[in-house]
């Protein structure tokens, strides 16, 4: 288990500049998010459950009457390709 903690702490600074990339992108996300009138609890929620990340984007604009299942899944097999 040392073995583990060590390389994590040997290894944290590396990831700093993705995580900053990454967070700066979920705020994005939040702030689009909330413009559509979603809570915050959903955004987070979509994170979770989305893995792809262009996907959560996408979907923001989906979120309206209207829209054909099969739009939804062509597009996101489109983003994803």
């Amino acid at each position: 288990m040392r073995g583990y903690k060590q390389a994590f702490q040997k290894a944290f600074p590396y990831t700093i500049p993705v995580l900053t990339g990454y967070l700066f992108i979920g705020i994005a996300f939040g702030v689009m998010y909330a413009e559509k009138g979603y809570s915050a609890l959903w955004a987070v929620l979509m994170s979770v459950l989305v893995y792809a990340g262009s996907g959560q984007y996408l979907a923001v604009n989906f979120f309206v009457p209207g829209v054909s299942f099969l739009h939804v899944a062509f597009m996101t097999l489109m983003v994803n390709i």
